[in-house]
């Protein structure tokens, strides 16, 4: 029983560090394959100090034996632990600081992520905003860009609302003239509106002098000079990147993805993928269409590689070319 005890007492540690020495080993050696989506095939290696911190247990796993054997004595120890502790110290100062600089560069490629999604979200609505004016998506960045730069769009404009009583017979002259129409529903909004329109056509003294020997339930025009349906042009700009809404937008991948932006819209910088450096490379655009119930039905697809991928395999993209689609890849 005591050999036995002996012989674990001289081997077990030696034997722990020999294993960790053969998996740090095989850690660093370790590669792996990759296989990107047009089939080609990439080595990626893994880091170099796994393997200096697995020699680094070789040897210490063979000092601990020629000790535990009486082949080193305490001067030898002494001697080799003055050269081999502060080689160990050194290997582990760049073992955190290797791992320090790839936590940060994991994070900041989760940045950089965050703003890529975000300019997508932002051509989503340029899109969106160029489809309202010209019927069709952009397939052109530059184009797109100079239409939030210049363009207009639409803009409903709506005031008061509709007075719920019956048009008047002077109000249903002046709407049907000669049809002798009969009064029979409550105003509807069309005819609100045109008549809003003759009201604010009259002055005040003339719609006093057609009011003047009505009762007040046949007054005519007057409750509808507040009244208002129209479409005013504004800027691209203002209606799709400004506002609380828009910001609200914003905060709200920010807090998804857990990074704060330090690039506010601006048109100029629309079409680039952030962080990618001087050859500003930009984002892609394609459309298309596909047949509905309906009719034709417009799609589209917004990509970009990251900037930080070499391999080109990490893309993020919004949309689909094959169906009506507006999600992103993050979603």
């Amino acid at each position: 029983m005591n050999n036995i005890l002996r012989v674990i007492g001289i081997y077990f540690l030696p034997a722990v560090f020999l294993v960790l020495g053969i998996w740090r080993i095989w850690v660093g050696l370790k590669t792996e394959v990759v296989m990107d989506s047009a089939g080609n095939e990439y080595l990626i290696e893994q880091n170099f100090y796994a393997i200096l911190a697995g020699i680094l247990c070789f040897v210490i796993s063979a000092i601990i034996f020629l000790f535990t054997t009486g082949k080193l004595n305490r001067k030898m120890i002494i001697a080799i632990g003055a050269v081999s502790v502060p080689i160990a110290i050194i290997v582990i100062v760049l073992n955190f600081l290797s791992i320090k600089n790839e936590v940060e560069a994991i994070a900041f490629k989760k940045k950089v992520r965050g703003e890529m999604i975000l300019r997508i979200l932002d051509l989503k609505e340029a899109q969106m905003a160029y489809k309202t004016v010209h019927g069709d998506f952009c397939d052109d960045i530059d184009e797109l860009v100079k239409f939030v730069k210049t363009g207009k769009v639409p803009m409903p404009v709506s005031a008061g609302n509709v007075p719920p009583r019956k048009i008047t017979p002077l109000e249903n002259d002046s709407l049907y003239p000669g049809q002798n129409r009969v009064i029979d529903n409550n105003m509807s909004e069309i005819e609100a509106w045109r008549l809003s329109n003759m009201a604010k056509s009259l002055s005040s003294e003339q719609l006093a002098e057609i009011n003047a020997n009505e009762p007040s339930d046949r007054q005519s025009f007057s409750d509808l000079l507040e009244f208002k349906r129209d479409t005013v042009y504004i800027s691209v700009i203002e209606k799709y990147f400004s506002g609380n809404k828009y910001a609200e937008r914003r905060n709200t991948v920010e807090r998804t993805m857990e990074f704060t932006s330090e690039f506010p819209f601006h048109p100029d910088s629309l079409a680039v993928i952030p962080h990618s450096g001087e050859s500003k490379p930009k984002f892609g655009l394609a459309k298309s269409s596909i047949v509905k119930s309906t009719g034709p039905a417009p799609t589209l697809l917004i990509w970009a590689v990251h900037p930080m991928d070499s391999l080109e395999m990490d893309s993020v993209y919004l949309g689909n070319l094959d169906k009506v689609d507006f999600n992103g890849s993050w979603q």
